[in-house]
C-alpha cells in the first residue's frame, strides 16, 4: 500500500475514533448545562473546542479528517477534553502521528535477548502461557493453554479464536462484556497498522464471521491490555480462576507473552493437573480430549 493511502485510512480512522468518543460525554460530565434541545447524544463539536482551548474551525477540521498538523500539547489537551484513558490517548497519538512515548504510559518491555520464548512458555507449565503477535496470532503455546482454552489445531489466532469457535467461547465467564474488552484491546495496537494488508485481511475475515465483532470494531473502543482474571468454565472440572501477566517483548515489540497464573487460595492448580492428566491418558488411547478441541 502507497504511503499516502495508508495515511488517508489514519486520518478516516481519526476521524470516526474522535466522533465516537465526543458521542459518549454528556455536557452534564464535563461541567456543562443539559439542553433539552440536542438533537444528538454526546458533545458538540464546539464544546469539545471551548473545553481543548483550539479553535471550533479547527477542531471540526481535524475531526472530519483533514490533512492538518497537531502538536503534542494540543493533542494532549483534546484528550484530556475527551477524558480519553491512558490507551485512548495512546491511540489517539499514534493516529495523529504524535510520539506515544511523550506520555510514559505504554507498558514496560520485558527483556528477551537471553531467553528462549519457547522455553519460557514450556517452563510455565502446568500453567497457561503462550505468545502472540501483532495480528494476535500465535507464535507459542503450552499444553495447559490447549486443554485449558480449548485451542485445536485449526486455532492460530487469538481473536479469530475467540468470535469464531463456539468450543473455545463457551468456556467464558461472562464471554459478552469480555468480547468488548477483546476487541478494544485489538484495537489499541491497531492505529500504526492501517496501511497493513494482513492487519487489514483480518479485521475483514473476522468482521464476516461475527456479526459481533463487526459492531463492537465500529465502535471504535480502546483499552489497554494489562493484569486483569480470568474465569473459565470447564466442562468437566467447574471453574477455573487465572490472574492473567502480559509483558510486551522488548527486542520485537510486536509479540506479547501472556502468563496466565492460578488465582492462589483457589483450585485451579488442582483442576488444571487433573485436565492435563486427562488429556495426556486421552493422548495414549489416541481418543481426543474433552477440551482439547478449540480459544483464549
Amino acid at each position: 500500500m502507497r504511503d499516502n493511502e495508508a495515511h488517508k485510512l489514519k486520518r478516516e480512522e481519526l476521524s470516526q475514533f474522535l466522533r465516537s468518543r465526543r458521542g459518549k460525554l454528556s455536557p452534564v460530565q464535563v461541567g456543562f448545562s443539559a439542553s433539552a434541545r440536542r438533537r444528538t447524544p454526546g458533545l458538540r463539536r464546539e464544546e469539545v473546542a471551548v473545553l481543548a482551548g483550539v479553535g471550533t474551525s479547527w477542531y471540526t477540521w481535524l475531526e472530519q479528517g483533514r490533512d492538518i498538523s497537531i502538536s503534542a500539547s494540543v493533542a494532549g489537551a483534546i484528550a484530556r477534553a475527551l477524558r480519553l484513558g491512558s490507551a485512548e490517548t495512546v491511540y489517539f497519538y499514534r493516529l495523529t502521528g504524535i510520539d506515544p512515548a511523550t506520555l510514559d504510559t505504554t507498558p514496560t518491555p520485558l527483556e528477551t535477548s537471553a531467553i528462549s520464548l519457547s522455553g519460557v512458555v514450556e517452563g510455565w507449565m502446568p500453567a497457561p502461557a503462550f505468545v502472540i503477535d501483532h495480528l494476535w496470532n500465535f507464535t507459542a503455546m503450552n499444553d495447559a493453554a490447549r486443554c485449558v482454552f480449548g485451542f485445536g489445531e485449526t486455532d492460530t489466532n487469538l481473536l479469530r479464536s475467540y468470535f469464531a469457535n463456539p468450543h473455545c467461547r463457551s468456556r467464558y465467564v461472562d464471554s459478552d462484556e469480555l468480547a468488548k474488552v477483546t476487541v478494544a484491546q485489538f484495537r489499541a495496537g491497531a492505529a500504526n497498522r492501517f496501511h497493513d494488508e494482513d492487519f487489514r485481511a483480518l479485521v475483514h475475515t473476522v468482521s464476516a464471521e461475527s456479526e459481533e465483532f463487526r459492531d463492537l470494531w465500529n465502535s471504535h473502543d480502546v483499552s489497554d491490555m494489562e493484569h486483569k482474571v480470568k474465569l473459565i468454565d470447564d466442562p468437566v472440572f467447574g471453574r477455573l480462576t487465572f490472574d492473567v501477566h502480559i509483558f510486551q517483548l522488548v527486542d520485537d515489540g510486536a509479540q506479547r507473552l501472556v502468563l496466565h497464573q492460578p488465582t492462589p487460595l483457589s483450585d485451579t492448580a488442582e483442576k488444571v493437573a487433573s485436565l492435563l492428566e486427562q488429556r495426556a491418558a486421552a493422548l495414549l488411547h489416541v481418543v481426543p480430549c474433552d477440551g482439547a478441541a478449540a480459544a483464549s
